[in-house]
């Protein structure tokens, strides 16, 4: 397989995490329009408020996934600021999931998609890039565990997959040159 292979899959938001976010937007918003008509001087305790709450849904969004891409050997996870690689060869498991019991430890659960720490009793906790529930990918890597979802999950499993595969079969070689080396 060429180590400049490279396949994009776009994420797309469920209807439930559009509708959350922009429930959130239009009732800020409406604060903020509330406030003006009031005739609430902008410099006041309640804009401040309304000002840190701004501060901290802006950075929630920041961690929001716009792709995901494979290529070489790094499965890089896009945000709107900044991105996560995983290198292919930390995942031990790539599969798909949607969790019968979610407990959410510290994110956004469906501003934006469910982004943040969560735990179920099955994988234990994780970092959730997800953005729809019913397409949902577990992938386990060596220091973290993540939980991911894209338009073409199927897809996306078996890519990482081929990936896993390909890199072992290289890493199988390496060994086995080095064992008949030394015999």
């Amino acid at each position: 397989m060429d180590t400049n292979y490279r396949v994009d899959y776009r994420v797309g938001w469920s209807k439930t995490s559009m509708a959350i976010t922009l429930a959130v937007f239009a009732v800020v918003i409406g604060i903020i329009v509330g406030l003006l008509i009031e005739g609430t001087p902008i410099v006041s305790v309640e804009f401040l408020i309304l000002g840190l709450v701004l501060i901290c849904l802006l950075y929630v969004a920041s961690y929001a996934p716009i792709r995901i891409e494979l290529s070489g050997n790094t499965l890089t996870i896009h945000r709107v600021l900044g991105s996560t690689r995983i290198p292919i060869d930390s995942i031990s498991d790539c599969k798909r999931y949607y969790p019968a019991f979610l407990m959410k430890v510290c994110g956004s659960g469906g501003f934006c998609g469910s982004l943040g720490w969560y735990r179920t009793t099955e994988t234990g906790p994780f970092v959730s890039y997800v953005t729809d529930w019913h397409k949902a990918i577990f992938i386990d890597a060596w220091t973290k565990k993540y939980m991911i979802s894209c338009n073409n999950p199927d897809n996306l499993v078996v890519d990482i997959n081929v990936f896993f595969n390909h890199i072992n079969n290289q890493s199988l070689t390496w060994h086995k040159r080095i064992i008949h080396y030394f015999l």
